[in-house]
């Protein structure tokens, strides 16, 4: 077979030939990345997956809020939100017998914010309003929550409950396993020896963990925390009062109504005046017909 015709069959078969190069490319790139991956990592003593997350990684736990039914013994947290209405000028003496039923249960008001409101800039009719976001002992919610509705006229009132056993019994069980590979990390420094390299990077692994489980334990004080306390985020209204918008007509008003309203008539008339010209026209028609033939 010439040169010519090896050419020609290359030619004709150019798909097949192209397919056998892709198939071994392919080949050779997962060769390629076997090899990569298997890589260690800190001088060959130990790999990156038995550190755990590196150094930069995200803090945000793992855990999962499951219902967690094995639990006995439930955490339950509780809220509320209550809004209030006292009486016209009482706004004072009703805020302080809410801190007062607050203080008595050693609870705490976390949060408070008392504004004036004067829709129509006349002072006589302005009235407060307050936001307060207050935390009691789970305990005393009930008793706290019964009292501070006798203060004054309930207008709105809505609570919650929430299940949060699993999300506490998840955090329990990753935080024992990250206090584990501390300790685990802690004996590697102390009881090898490594070039200082490793050592540097191993010491840069357990400040990592220790910040983990830092957040993890701090995570877990706050759980605690919603079932200890109870959240009850209350809105006091003072009344408004009775002629609040309530003003006088002006007297360019009644004007400019009086003058819309000759406006209204002149062009009801200037509408109607043709079809009565009309009417009248056509009465006139049928009068004279009827005296000329009746």
């Amino acid at each position: 077979m010439g040169f010519s015709d090896q050419v020609k069959k290359i030619t004709d078969n150019w798909l097949i030939i192209i397919l056998i190069i892709g198939v071994f490319l392919f080949m050779n790139a997962g060769s390629m990345f076997t090899t990569m991956s298997s890589k260690s990592s800190l001088g060959g003593y130990a790999q990156e997956s038995d550190f755990g997350r590196g150094v930069g990684s995200s803090y945000a736990p793992s855990y999962n809020p499951d219902f967690a039914p094995e639990v006995k013994d439930r955490m339950i947290t509780k809220s509320s939100n209550l809004g209030i209405e006292t009486e016209r000028g009482k706004f004072i003496s009703t805020e302080a017998q809410m801190k007062s039923s607050v203080n008595l249960a050693n609870g705490f008001i976390l949060s408070e914010n008392v504004y004036t409101n004067n829709p129509d800039n006349d002072a006589s009719h302005a009235y407060k309003t307050g936001n307060y976001q207050v935390k009691v002992d789970s305990t005393k919610y009930e008793s706290v929550l019964a009292q501070l509705k006798q203060i004054g006229n309930v207008k709105t009132f809505s609570e919650n409950s929430a299940d949060i056993t699993g999300t506490y019994s998840n955090i329990e069980t990753e935080l024992a396993a990250e206090k584990s590979r501390l300790d685990n990390y802690k004996s590697m420094m102390s009881t090898q020896n490594y070039v200082l390299a490793d050592k540097l990077t191993l010491t840069d692994k357990i400040f990592d963990q220790e910040r983990r489980v830092k957040y993890l334990e701090d995570s877990k004080n706050n759980v605690n925390q919603q079932v200890d306390y109870s959240t009850i985020s209350i809105t006091l209204n003072e009344k408004p009062s009775e002629f609040l918008n309530l003003v006088w007509v002006k007297w360019t008003d009644l004007v400019r109504n009086f003058v819309n309203s000759i406006n209204a008539l002149i062009s009801t008339i200037s509408w109607l005046l043709p079809w009565a010209i009309a009417g009248g026209i056509i009465w006139l028609i049928v009068s004279m017909f009827r005296k000329k033939f009746g």
